[in-house]
């Protein structure tokens, strides 16, 4: 799909041109207005709702507090003076002017327009905004914008679609304002040649931008075909409607019917057309230059991956009192469940953190990953999109062991290793130890792995690195009765002033130990006898866990919001302070091949870091975050749950915060 298509969408909100139509009754939701062959839609049913929701969330809150007053004015004084003064001046527009227009659903989406016997199907745009009463002030502003239009020369011509004139003007990225260009892909502007009589002529193709007004809907799409569709659902016509698609009305039922916004894929639809394309692809390589060694099929891998088993894909965000929550929803029934999301699904276990895992962790993940029937898939997997690739990967395992057995001759690689995975993975990250720039950015971090023979399979990965490695054996030392090995890793940026790699292994309770911080790992060791506070008994956290977990929960996960956010403050200050190239950029930019043309160096300017507060007086806007996944009957369902504040819940807020021993001993304070 051509990206580019999509670049006129940008100018929705600057040279929209449309006119009146009669008053028409309240405008249905999204999935009524939208064909049955949507690919994919985007909607937040009421604007202006999900705008006061918004309005009373701890980072509006947080947003709006006095104490940033003088970081927030900053950006807004800089996005004011690169940004929305000089798209009002080369625009001849005022924001204000629109602002509030909005006050209904804001829905966009794909639909499928299939061409003829000879062409490919085309992705057809919707953008919908329903302006509910203010529909006059919409045809006034939005009139005034066709005249300038036309006072610039520009052309327009009118399509009559079921008793609707839709205005239709010719764009191309020459049009955007040059202040929006520099912020997005494709920025140069389309250089022009000269025809045969001598007129300029551009060299890309322009687009078209079809825009009508459906009683207090606004309508623009970019093709005669998208405009047909939405006005005969408009108009009462008998084309079947999204809301009538089995699987959205099921996904509708389970996700979308509370939520303050929502978002669905036809994921059958879209592989369906990624696979016919890549077909023909493959078809027009061998045709003409066969390769004979060509042995990954396209069609293979979608099925050894099982991603030709995913009917759709969704998501949902509610704002309730008690807090946010965000739920991911992968429709991919467990009947077809093969490939990855076999892996994906997990056992549903116990997730909860074990006694060990201390309660001052900034980050906790659990999940119940069965690590014999995962290699057993993956094995399948590769089976099944390359017969050869197995071969080469068995081939690899018995040369292993076969070089292991002239020491060993009992060693399996697959017994000792792989036949020793367990069903559990625990990850664990506490605050960092020191104050440095590489203190902030690597925290003690430790990774658990179950294991049915600890010891054995410690033995097998110390031959196989042995034979990788090629180095010195692993160093080994006694603490508390248990051996702790560490082992010496390539130094990948092959200087000579780089910082050595070890990795530090042990095994302890059913699971082998990795971790480059030698004092996690020794907390871990001795946390049988040391009296400290479990993370399973913090404030709150039953509750939260209680929001995301379910019968088939096989992954848990908490972060703790206020601990990463003081990191995150820590290191944002020490690089709007330190100009040494030792502090690094702690917001790594988008890729100008992603969109965004926002450049490093000017990040400082746009976000005065040192502007910030000190956290500790900012720190109650933060609280947790768990989210919880796992497998059902009809697919794979991830939670994602930030519960309020305790010193914000019943409307508190600003700097001034209640003690969170107060908060926490409310009775109503249900997150806790």
């Amino acid at each position: 799909m051509n990206t580019r298509r999509l670049t006129p969408v940008l100018l929705a909100g600057t040279l929209l041109i449309l006119t009146s139509t009669a008053l028409r009754a309240e405008t249905p939701p999204a999935e009524r207005i939208l064909p049955d062959d949507t690919m994919a839609m985007l909607t937040v049913p009421e604007w202006q709702e999900l705008c006061a929701i918004q309005g009373r969330s701890p980072q509006w809150q947080l947003w709006k507090d006095p104490l940033l007053k003088a970081f927030r004015e900053h950006f807004e004084a800089k996005w004011k003076k690169e940004v929305a003064d000089p798209i009002e001046s080369e625009l001849d527009i005022r924001f204000q002017d629109y602002q509030g227009l909005v006050q209904g659903q804001l829905t966009m989406a794909l639909i499928l327009n299939q061409g003829d016997e000879d062409s490919e199907p085309e992705p057809g745009f919707v953008f919908l905004i329903d302006s509910k009463d203010h529909r006059e002030q919409l045809s006034t502003n939005l009139n005034a914008l066709r005249r300038q239009w036309l006072d610039k020369g520009k052309s327009i011509r009118t399509e009559s679609v079921q008793g609707v004139e839709f205005s239709v003007i010719e764009i191309s990225t020459n049009d955007l304002p040059n202040t929006l260009r520099k912020f997005m892909p494709g920025r140069s502007d389309v250089q022009e040649l000269a025809d045969e009589e001598g007129e300029r002529a551009e060299t890309r193709e322009r687009r078209e931008l079809f825009i009508g007004q459906s009683g207090s809907l606004l309508v623009m799409v970019d093709s005669l075909a998208t405009a047909q569709k939405i006005m005969t659902r408009l108009t009462g016509g008998s084309l079947p409607a999204l809301a009538e698609v089995e699987q959205f009305s099921r996904d509708q039922g389970r996700l979308f019917r509370n939520a303050h916004s929502y978002g669905w894929m036809n994921a059958k639809v879209l592989l369906d057309l990624v696979q016919q394309k890549l077909a023909q692809q493959e078809k027009n390589r061998q045709e003409n230059a066969p390769d004979p060694l060509a042995q990954v099929k396209p069609d293979k891998v979608l099925a050894a991956t099982g991603l030709s088993g995913l009917h759709s894909a969704a998501f949902a965000y509610t704002e309730t009192p008690l807090g946010s929550e965000v739920t991911l929803f992968l429709g991919v029934p467990e009947s077809e469940r093969v490939g990855l999301f076999k892996i994906l699904t997990g056992e549903p276990k116990d997730t909860l953190p074990p006694p060990f895992v201390p309660a001052d962790v900034m980050q906790y993940q659990r999940w119940r990953l069965d690590g014999q029937k995962a290699y057993a898939t993956l094995e399948q997997m590769l089976r099944e999109i390359s017969p050869q690739m197995l071969n080469g990967w068995n081939f690899m395992v018995e040369t292993a062991s076969t070089a292991a057995q002239e020491k060993d001759p009992t060693f399996n690689l697959r017994e000792q290793l792989m036949g020793n995975l367990g069903d559990d993975l625990i990850t664990y990250k506490k605050a960092p130890r020191g104050s440095t720039a590489k203190d902030l950015e690597t925290p003690p971090t430790l990774f658990l792995l179950g294991a049915k023979n600890g010891e054995q399979f410690v033995s097998a990965l110390k031959t196989v690195l042995a034979m990788f490695l090629r180095g010195n054996p692993p160093a080994t030392r006694e603490f508390l009765g248990t051996t702790i090995h560490t082992f010496d890793l390539p130094n990948p940026a092959m200087t000579a002033d780089a910082t050595a790699r070890k990795i530090n292994v042990a095994v302890s309770r059913g699971y082998v130990a990795f971790t480059a911080d030698e004092p996690i790992l020794e907390e871990f060791l001795r946390s049988a006898d040391s009296p400290v506070p479990p993370l399973r008994q913090a404030p709150g956290l039953a509750a939260s866990t209680e929001a995301v977990t379910g019968p088939g929960t096989s992954l848990l996960s908490f972060e703790d919001q206020k601990a990463g956010m003081r990191l995150q403050v820590a290191l944002f200050q020490q690089w709007a302070t330190n100009s040494t190239p030792e502090v690094e950029d702690p917001m790594t930019p988008i890729p100008e091949s992603m969109g965004l043309g926002l450049p490093r160096k000017g990040l400082k300017e746009w976000f005065n870091f040192s502007l910030l507060p000190p956290f500790e007086k900012i720190q109650h806007y933060f609280y947790h975050t768990v989210y919880a996944g796992g497998g059902s009957v009809d697919g794979l369902t991830l939670k994602i749950f930030s519960p309020t504040p305790p010193q914000l819940r019943g409307g508190n807020g600003g700097s001034e915060p209640e003690s969170e021993g107060a908060a926490e001993a409310k009775p109503k304070a249900a997150g806790d």
